[in-house]
């Protein structure tokens, strides 16, 4: 805005200054001298003033071009233009001051040309001036929803990145680094998480144990790259909405092999299951159906989902008490049954029985949103026990299930 009032301006004062001392100099009066001498003071300081508050000095350079349109006969033609162009800039900045403002000039110039037909906005000059003065505010306008469109756009990618990050802290990282501590909690004489209390071994920790524990921090530490990964990254470029949602933006869509992406659906239960069994808690889990029937974008979704509920089940279950999860798939949807019996322990306070007890409860909430989006239906009961019942429809997922920014 400051270049175009710069460039325009420096060109209006230009040429303003030989309309109004030089072409006609030798035949003026000293009296019309002075009145050219204040015209030419006042686009001065206006120009000034744009240049400096673009928002601000576009009102006095309004006032400076009417001035000098009415007072120079002829008007110098980049008077006009940057009468027209403070008037788009005013609507940039205030649509409603813009519009009354080119219906106040529109107005004036007409009745220019009514009181001095020999001026420039004689001759009905001044209605064709006016549909650039409508011109003007309509691109101004223009202007400002492109440039609100673009800032919002920016905006929700930031978001949409943030999300991403949240979600893969929350999804992985932090479940494996709660399962590290509760492995070395099952390897020590206390289970308590202050930090006066330090864990004293009673046994010879188990090598299957250690392993456990290093694939764990393995996965952890695979996770907190990913996440380190996303933040290095630039925002995803603006979009329109409708377009923005691919699946292919999804970090659950990235290949990994080593930590299990690629690996059989099937496979990577059993693997789950084997971890809890390692942590102390114990249950049946029931496949029922044909897993091949979850491929392509579907799979990532019911992956992670189901990640999440073996995560709840580490943090929020009795050990000493088996859980029940059946998973059913047909032709057209997939259906999940989870039961577990809540820990007697559960507390607000984390630091009094551990970190398997700590977490925001955003996960689970998460899902429903994501599950509801695709067309199914999330329902738990906080009765003990506790139980889940979810119905995905197995669908051709076109667009990326998880939540987005509602605008």
């Amino acid at each position: 805005m400051s270049l175009i009032a710069l460039t325009l301006g420096a060109a209006a004062i230009i040429e303003t200054a030989y309309y109004a001392f030089i072409m006609f100099g030798d035949v003026l009066s000293p009296k019309n001298l002075v009145g050219n001498a204040v015209v030419f003071a006042t686009l001065v300081a206006a120009v000034i003033w744009q240049v400096t508050q673009p928002e601000h000095g576009a009102y006095a350079t309004i006032v400076a071009t009417a001035f000098a349109t009415i007072k120079l006969i002829p008007t110098p033609f980049t008077v006009f233009l940057l009468a027209i162009a403070s008037l788009s800039a005013i609507t940039v900045h205030r649509p409603a001051r813009g519009a009354l403002c080119g219906t106040a000039y529109a107005i004036l110039m007409i009745l220019n040309g009514y009181l001095n037909p020999v001026g420039s906005m004689g001759g009905g000059s001044a209605y064709t001036f006016s549909g650039f003065i409508a011109a003007a505010v309509a691109i101004g306008y223009c202007i400002r929803i492109t440039v609100q469109h673009d800032t919002e756009q920016r905006a929700y990618a930031e978001t949409r990145k943030n999300m991403r990050i949240a979600r893969e802290l929350h999804d992985h990282t932090t479940n494996d680094l709660s399962d590290i501590i509760l492995l070395i909690n099952r390897n020590s004489s206390d289970d308590g998480y202050g930090e006066e209390t330090v864990p004293q071994p009673t046994h010879a920790i188990e090598w299957e144990d250690l392993t456990t524990i290093r694939n764990i921090a393995f996965d952890a530490l695979h996770h907190t790259r990913e996440v380190i990964h996303t933040l290095e990254q630039a925002p995803n470029p603006p979009c329109p909405t409708s377009r923005c949602s691919t699946i292919s933006d999804d970090p659950s869509s990235h290949h990994a092999t080593e930590h299990g992406e690629d690996i059989p659906l099937e496979a990577q239960i059993q693997r789950h299951k084997q971890r809890l069994e390692r942590l102390g808690y114990h249950g049946e889990v029931i496949l029922l159906g044909e897993f091949d029937a979850l491929q392509g974008a579907f799979r990532p979704v019911i992956r992670d989902f189901l990640r999440e509920l073996f995560a709840n089940i580490v943090k929020h279950a009795d050990p000493s008490k088996e859980y029940t999860l059946m998973i059913s798939v047909a032709d057209w949807q997939c259906v999940i049954d989870m039961s577990d019996f809540p820990s007697v322990q559960l507390s607000p306070e984390p630091h009094d029985h551990g970190p398997d007890h700590i977490g925001m409860h955003s996960g689970l909430n998460r899902y429903r949103d994501i599950i509801s989006r695709m067309g199914g239906t999330l329902t738990i009961n906080d009765d003990s026990p506790w139980t889940l019942h979810a119905s995905i429809p197995i669908v051709d997922i076109q667009s990326n299930p998880y939540p987005q920014i509602q605008r």
